[in-house]
């Protein structure tokens, strides 16, 4: 078999062709823009059915980089940190509690299922954490950290791949049965956006990208990050296992928490956007 390593240059282009296959995808095909299939997943479900095959047939094996991964990852958790507002979750009143609850609930029922069935198929209960909450709530982005920190602290053998696959099967799955659901409840009872009016500029800003605050967005991002491996450090003294980018994103969740009481902007879509870029 022929094995073709990619250093982190040639993946990034590689991740790149595939995007754009995605992109084609998404606009050839109605049904996946129906079903509100993310262009990255349209891309790369070709990709790896096209490398499995090859796989499979003993021609060919590619492997990757991993450099970038967990930058990009880092960057685009740090961007999701900053939309945690906590004064809209106040205006959400009672209702945003209870789904809270509910959801907490879901993710205790999916780790507790997930564990129970890899018991009775002879498999390591941790591997059923690896389908389980971990890639159906937290999606490819935990998926990639948690499954690593599983292989390497726990010895979980083959966690990282059965994660990732998980949360591929989580993403379409879900976008099959929830994508068609979503768009006839918002037609039938003709809903429309309030995040504007709701104070979440975030959502609704047309305005040109402005380079200072493009700029700024990426300080605050740097900043963000950098403290964050300071909380890592902490979690990880205490021997409290977290993903990397778990300290950036509650960094911050706390200068934008902060900054908005003091009733301060932040360059908001800016950062929304230099997060969306892996």
């Amino acid at each position: 078999m022929t094995t073709i390593s990619l250093d982190m240059y040639q993946a990034i282009a590689l991740a790149a062709l595939v995007y754009c296959l995605g992109v084609v995808l998404v606009k050839k095909l109605p049904f996946l823009s129906k079903y509100c299939i993310p262009i990255p997943v349209a891309g790369g479900i070709v990709f790896a059915l096209v490398h499995l095959v090859l796989y499979s047939a003993g021609i060919l094996e590619i492997t990757f980089d991993s450099t970038l991964q967990t930058v990009f990852m880092t960057v685009f958790f740090c961007s999701v940190g900053f939309t945690a507002c906590f004064k809209l979750l106040k205006k959400g009143g009672v209702q945003v509690f209870m789904f809270l609850g509910l959801a907490i609930g879901i993710v205790v029922l999916q780790n507790i299922l997930g564990s129970s069935l890899a018991t009775v198929f002879g498999l390591d209960s941790k591997l059923g954490l690896c389908m389980g909450s971990i890639p159906l709530v937290g999606g490819h982005g935990t998926a990639g950290s948690f499954g690593p920190l599983l292989e390497d602290n726990y010895a979980v053998v083959g966690a990282n791949t059965v994660a990732v696959a998980a949360a591929t099967y989580g993403l379409v799955s879900g976008s099959m049965m929830g994508g068609p659901i979503a768009r006839r409840r918002v037609e039938k009872l003709g809903l429309k956006s309030t995040a504007a009016a709701e104070g979440n500029e975030v959502a609704e800003v047309n305005d040109p990208i402005d380079a200072k605050k493009f700029t700024n967005a990426a300080l605050f991002l740097a900043i963000a990050i950098g403290l964050g491996t300071i909380v890592t450090a902490g979690f990880n003294m205490i021997h409290f296992t977290m993903p990397a980018y778990i300290g950036a994103m509650l960094i911050a969740a706390a200068i934008r928490n902060i900054w908005d009481a003091r009733g301060v902007d932040l360059p908001m879509q800016e950062i929304d956007t230099l997060g969306s870029f892996p």
